[in-house]
C-alpha cells in the first residue's frame, strides 16, 4: 500500500479553490491548485484582489492588471499599458498646478455643476462595450484640488473593447466630473501627463483639433507591447463640469506610420465618447 503524499499548496500556498478576481477565469494551460487542509491564503491586496501594490499618491498610481481570461496577446496587452498610463494622468495634473497655487481660487470663480459623466454599456452607436469600470482607483478631492483650477469632482475610468472580439479594438477613457475653471489649461496639462508617462513616447506633437465648434487637443504616442511598437492615437477634452482623455487601441492603425494617422477621426471618436458619457445631474 502506497503512503499518503502530503497536500500540495498551489499558487502562492493557496488551498482549496482559488479566489478570483471579477473577470478572472482558469486558462487553458493553467495548472489547478490542489487542495490541501494546511495551505495558507495570502493576504489580500488593496482593491480586494491578490497582493498587488498599493496606489500611488491620491489614490490612483494605476490600477491592477485584471486576472486574465486567456492569454490577452498584443492588443489586451495595450489596453492594459494604456490604462495604467491614462488612469495616472489626474494625479500628474494635480502634483504640477498646485505647486504654485492660484490665486483666483475663490468658490464664484467656479462654473455651476450641470452635467456628470456615467459609463454606460457600449460607446460609439455599440462599436465598443464596457469591460471594467476602474472609477473607484481614481484620485479623490483632498480638498486642494481647487488650487488647480479643479473641484468638488468624481473620477471615472473605464476600459471598452470592441463589440465585435475580432476586431482587437480598446478604448480607454480616463477623467472625472465636479467645476473645472481653465479648459484649455486641464486639456493641456492632461495632454502632457499621458506624454510623460513612463512607457510612452510622444510620436505626433499634441495640437488642438476644433470639431463642431468643440476644442479637443490630441497626439500619437508610441508604447512597446511584446516587442512590437504600437502607434495610439490619445485625445483629451474640457468643459466646464467634464474632463477626461480618450485612447484607441485598434490593430489596423496601430502598426502605421504614426504621422499618417487620422487625428481629427480621433477626436470626432472622442467628442462621440463625450457626447454618450455626459448626462444632466438632474
Amino acid at each position: 500500500m502506497s503512503t499518503p503524499q502530503p497536500p500540495q499548496a498551489g499558487g502562492y500556498g493557496q488551498s482549496g479553490p482559488q479566489q478570483q478576481g471579477p473577470y478572472a477565469q482558469p486558462g487553458p494551460y493553467a495548472q489547478q491548485p490542489q487542495p490541501g487542509p494546511y495551505a495558507q491564503q495570502p493576504p489580500p491586496g488593496p482593491y480586494g484582489q491578490g497582493p498587488y501594490p498599493p496606489p500611488g499618491p491620491g489614490g490612483w498610481g494605476g490600477p491592477p492588471p485584471p486576472p486574465r481570461k486567456k492569454p490577452m496577446g498584443l492588443w489586451g496587452g495595450l489596453g492594459l499599458a494604456l490604462a495604467v498610463i491614462l488612469f495616472g494622468v489626474f494625479v500628474m495634473l494635480k502634483d504640477e498646478r498646485t505647486s504654485g497655487g492660484d490665486p483666483d481660487s475663490s468658490a464664484d470663480s467656479f462654473p455651476a455643476a450641470e452635467y456628470k459623466l456615467a459609463l454606460p454599456k457600449t460607446l460609439v452607436a455599440g462599436e465598443y462595450k464596457l469591460a471594467a469600470d476602474m472609477s473607484s482607483k481614481g484620485p479623490q478631492d483632498d480638498g486642494t484640488w481647487d488650487e488647480s483650477g479643479m473641484k468638488d469632482f468624481t473620477p471615472v475610468a473605464a476600459q471598452y473593447t470592441g463589440a465585435d472580439p475580432a476586431s482587437g479594438k480598446v478604448l480607454v477613457v480616463s477623467g472625472a466630473y465636479g467645476l473645472i475653471k481653465d479648459h484649455d489649461d486641464t486639456r493641456r496639462s492632461m495632454s502632457d501627463g499621458a506624454a510623460e508617462s513612463e512607457g510612452a513616447k510622444v510620436a505626433v506633437p499634441p495640437e488642438d483639433i476644433v470639431t463642431d465648434g468643440e476644442i479637443v487637443r490630441c497626439q500619437v504616442l508610441t508604447m512597446e507591447e511584446a516587442g512590437t511598437t504600437a502607434a495610439v492615437p490619445m485625445c483629451a477634452w474640457a468643459d466646464d463640469n467634464t474632463s477626461a482623455t480618450v485612447g484607441l487601441v485598434d490593430q489596423s492603425s496601430a502598426t502605421q506610420d504614426p504621422e499618417s494617422i487620422d487625428l481629427k477621426k480621433a477626436a470626432a471618436t472622442t467628442l462621440k465618447v463625450r457626447e454618450e458619457m455626459r448626462e444632466p445631474l438632474n
